[in-house]
């Protein structure tokens, strides 16, 4: 197989293996429809954990906050 790009040209031999994982089934527990934004901070968990929220929420003692203001 031939191959170039805009530095050079040249020939390679092989082949690749690609493996697809799925995205997980995510869901979000604790938040309500609609906040007061005089509301302090509310737990938020997410399942499965990890991931990054936006925007992003405060982490303390092992829980993600959403601050509504």
């Amino acid at each position: 197989m031939n191959v170039s790009d805009k530095y050079c040209n040249g020939t390679v031999s092989g082949s690749a293996v690609v493996t697809i994982t799925p995205a997980p089934d995510v869901t979000i527990s604790g938040l309500e429809p609609a906040y007061s934004k005089s509301n302090q901070m509310i737990p938020v968990f997410g399942d499965p954990t990890g991931g990054t929220f936006t925007p992003s929420l405060l982490f303390a003692r092992d829980t993600n906050f959403f601050l509504p203001a």
